[in-house]
């Protein structure tokens, strides 16, 4: 996968949502509290968090995790969707473990992660290898008259 320099990579390590299209499911909630209860008791029972950038493993990957702001958001779900939520429009929260990368060098780079919740709950191991190609900057999407230096702490 090719992405240009200077851009940030999130990636999930394991995340659950709770929404209010499952009904008669684990992961049904009517009202975003029960949605936040629902999602958050999942994650409670995470295990095995693992997350690899370029050889070196993330240590403590339990300490990223985050869940959905106040509000939840909109969930649409479309019809045959890969994790099976009946297609329609409704609300949901997720909670999980997240990973936020600063812009990696241009070059090759392996991302690998993996995660697993509890059995009876979410059964199976989850987890993905990324091998991103980091474009140089003089391949970059951004228009010409875009320079990093415009932008200034304060």
């Amino acid at each position: 996968c090719e992405i240009q320099k200077d851009v940030s990579i999130l990636f999930p390590i394991v995340n659950t949502v709770c929404d209010s299209l499952e009904v008669n499911t684990p992961f049904f909630g009517a009202n975003e509290i029960a949605q936040r209860i629902c999602a958050n008791n999942i994650a409670n029972t995470a295990i095995e968090l693992h997350a690899n950038i370029d050889g070196f493993e993330v240590k403590n990957p339990e300490q990223y995790r985050v869940d959905s702001p106040a509000g939840g958001f909109t969930l649409n779900a479309v019809e045959n969707n890969p994790v099976g939520i009946p297609a329609g429009s409704g609300t949901a929260v997720q909670d999980g473990f997240w990973i936020l990368l600063k812009p990696l060098k241009p070059g090759e780079h392996v991302i690998s992660f993996s995660g697993a919740f509890d059995e009876t709950l979410v059964p199976g191991q989850f987890g993905a290898t990324y091998i991103l190609d980091i474009q140089p900057s003089d391949n970059s999407y951004y228009p010409e008259d875009y320079h990093q230096q415009n932008y200034q702490m304060n």
